[in-house]
Parts: structure tokens; C-alpha cells; sequence
């Protein structure tokens, strides 16, 4: 199975429009530098966001890793994303031939062509300390050493840290049935994790998506994208009844409920 490496959020700011051949060649002639073809690749999947692989080993930093929350796609207007890391380097005094792929102000984890123009590697700065660390030698095996801890769950919200609230079938569909978003969640949040009846689940979040409330379409949605994700082997005879419910969204007003189906739908190559 394909590494999962996004987190799929309904609604993640760090998230561009879908990546575009030009959109790469404008990206590239405004830096000055080819961009990594594995960079662009991962691009291609989600164009930048929340990672779902979100640590990276780092020996003698903190508890042995360092987060790595987020990467930066390309903006299509130019102004957004990496796009912005010439802006950056002179604001914050970095180095040149940097090319900025997550960055708060002081520490940032950009690729480095001052070594290498034609293979950049990942680099970590921290600006007040004017730390430098080599990350990986190239973007590739940045990727591929980025890990997640096991014990972190992609349907976690504030909400659901204290609460343990647990429903049997006849509970949910009761709930389900109403318009009560908090407790549609919490709903959601329970049976993403029992692993129910993937039938009555499918079922049950149809219904869901039948509801004119955007925020419960969406939570909807989300719940959806874990089953997918997370039962991967058990999707394939629904797929045609995934593709029909997805059919109902698509017909929202709300233009965030859509976008997200596109990416349902490209999750499952529908």
C-alpha cells in the first residue's frame, strides 16, 4: 500500500489549488531553481497542507524528533506557498538559495541549493541561535525518514481529548438521525475507531451527507476519508456505492463540501 504521507483535512489553510505542469515551470522561473521531481510528485498528490507523517528523527533535539507539521506547496498566483521564500529569505535575514518549505519566523526547514543546484538538500535553520542542520541529503530521503506516532489519532479534536462518550448502533442511529453537529461528532469520532459494519457505516454517513447543514455534510465527509483511508482493503466492493454518494455532494452549496469530495474522489481514482 502507497505510504500515506497528508493528513486530509476538510478545511487545512495550508492546502493550494490543484497543482498544474505550469504552475511548476512559473514556480521554477521565479526561484531561479528546478524543483525536486520528488517534491513536485508529492505535490501532484495534495498540493502542500498538514502532514500525516508529522516528526522527523533528529538526535540531541528535544525527545530525539523534531515536528514537521506542515509543507508548503505552489501557489498559483505566485504569491503564496514556496513562492514566497525570496520574500522570506530578505525579510528574516536567511541565507540565499534557499527554497522555503515550512517556516514560523524563527525556524524554518527549507531546501538548500548552496552545495548542490541541481539536488538540493533539506535543511533546518533556527534563526536566533543561527543553527544550521542538514536534514537529508536530498528531498527524497527527507520524505522517506518523516514517521507518525502511532498513538496519534487523524479524527482528534480538542472536544474529544476528555471525552469518552461511547454509543451502541441503536444510540448512533438515534443520533444520526437529528441535527445536533456536537454529538454527530462525537458520533463520528467513536465508531472511526471500533471499526463497525463498513455497510452501516456507509449507510449511516450517506445520510449524513444528505443533510442540508454544511458543517455535518463536512463532518460527514471527514468521516468518510478515514474509513477510506483506514480500511483501504474492504473499500474496493463499495466503490460504486461511494461514487453515487459522493454524487449527492457534489450537488452542495457549500463550495468547501465539493472541494472535498474532489478529494474523496481522488483519493479513490473515481
Amino acid at each position: 500500500m502507497k505510504k500515506r504521507i497528508w493528513k486530509q483535512e476538510i478545511l487545512n489553510s495550508y492546502e493550494l489549488d490543484v497543482l498544474t505542469p505550469l504552475m511548476v515551470e512559473q514556480a521554477e522561473e521565479k526561484m531561479g531553481y528546478a524543483l525536486p521531481q520528488s517534491y513536485v510528485d508529492l505535490l501532484l498528490e495534495q498540493n502542500g497542507g498538514s502532514l500525516y507523517l508529522n516528526r522527523f528523527p533528529l538526535e540531541n533535539y528535544e525527545e530525539g524528533y523534531m515536528e514537521v507539521d506542515y509543507l508548503w506547496g505552489i501557489d498559483k498566483n505566485g504569491n503564496q506557498g514556496i513562492c514566497k521564500s525570496k520574500y522570506l529569505i530578505e525579510e528574516w535575514e536567511l541565507p540565499k538559495n534557499l527554497i522555503i518549505l515550512n517556516g514560523d519566523g524563527n525556524n524554518w526547514i527549507a531546501l538548500d541549493y548552496r552545495q548542490n543546484s541541481s539536488n538540493p538538500s533539506v535543511l533546518f535553520l533556527e534563526n536566533e541561535s543561527n543553527i544550521e542542520i542538514t536534514l537529508a541529503k536530498d528531498f527524497k530521503i527527507f520524505i522517506s525518514e518523516l514517521y507518525r506516532d502511532e498513538g496519534l489519532n487523524d479524527f482528534e479534536s480538542v472536544i474529544f481529548d476528555t471525552d469518552k462518550t461511547e454509543y451502541t448502533v441503536e444510540e448512533a442511529d438515534v443520533v444520526f438521525a437529528g441535527d445536533t453537529i456536537g454529538d454527530i461528532s462525537l458520533a463520528l469520532y467513536h465508531f472511526s475507531k471500533v471499526n463497525p459494519n463498513i455497510e452501516w457505516f456507509l449507510n449511516k454517513i450517506e445520510e449524513l451527507l444528505r443533510k442540508r447543514n454544511g458543517f455535518i455534510v463536512m463532518e460527514a465527509e471527514g468521516a468518510l476519508m478515514e474509513l477510506i483511508l483506514n480500511r483501504t482493503d474492504e473499500i474496493p466492493p463499495y466503490l460504486s456505492k461511494i461514487e453515487e454518494m459522493l454524487e449527492i455532494v457534489n450537488y452542495h452549496r457549500d463550495p468547501e463540501v465539493k472541494k472535498f469530495a474532489k478529494k474523496i474522489e481522488q483519493q479513490l481514482k473515481l
